[in-house]
């Protein structure tokens, strides 16, 4: 049985350019996220927290080690072993997470409900899709973003779809260009200075966060950023 492992690539043999101008296509991960984080000592890994444990406080409310490692296991999977990951990279993603998801306006019901209708549509497939929560809440938050911050950036926009070669032109229009979600976060990612801004402001939306007891500062960008 042939494994399909939906991520960035699948956008780039011809830019996949029909398949992802709606922003649709689940599983959009960035390359900088296909790689695990280095290798963290048993003691700081988040599976030797005690389930018990207040690892940090967020809105008021004490966030536990059983917490974490839930949602480790539901949003990180996609990035590698999600229970060998470290302690506070996780703590920090879990923050981010939400952080995201107040600015976008994201809902966690549009969350679970997008991964549900993917997995009901490929029931029964012959191909098994490599397609984690994870990976369902970056795609969505990634078109929330994106058409929020970057869609209406006319020249931006227009920077970008200069670059594309004559073939990929043919498959997208400029107009859909800016809701070619995965596409327009790759040019993004190439281009050094809006990868620096789009860092910078996952940091302010940390430092800014409000949660207590944990060091805040990024340490591990492909862990602990969520792009």
């Amino acid at each position: 049985m042939k494994k399909i492992v939906l991520g960035i690539a699948l956008s780039l043999s011809v830019l996949g350019l029909a398949a992802c101008s709606s922003g649709e296509e689940q599983g959009v991960k960035p390359a900088a996220q296909q790689t695990a984080s280095a290798t963290v000592a048993k003691g700081d890994q988040v599976s030797s927290l005690k389930d018990n444990e207040v690892v940090f406080n967020y809105e008021g409310k004490d966030v536990n080690g059983k917490q974490l490692k839930e949602f480790a296991d539901e949003y990180m999977t996609n990035l590698g072993e999600s229970q060998k990951f470290d302690k506070e990279s996780v703590a920090k993603r879990y923050i981010l997470k939400n952080e995201l998801m107040k600015y976008s306006g994201l809902t966690q019901e549009t969350i679970d409900e997008s991964y549900k209708s993917f997995v009901e549509r490929n029931k029964g497939s012959e191909d098994v899709i490599d397609m984690s929560k994870g990976a369902t809440y970056f795609s969505e938050i990634q078109k929330e973003l994106i058409f929020k911050d970057y869609s209406f950036n006319e020249e931006l926009m227009d920077k970008y779809y200069s670059k594309l070669s004559d073939e990929a032109k043919a498959n997208v229009s400029r107009k859909n260009f800016a809701t070619n979600y995965g596409l327009v976060y790759k040019n993004i990612t190439e281009d050094k200075a809006e990868y620096q801004k789009l860092k910078a402001f996952q940091q302010k939306l940390l430092n800014d966060s409000g949660a207590k007891g944990i060091d805040l500062k990024v340490q591990d960008e492909k862990t602990e950023f969520i792009f």
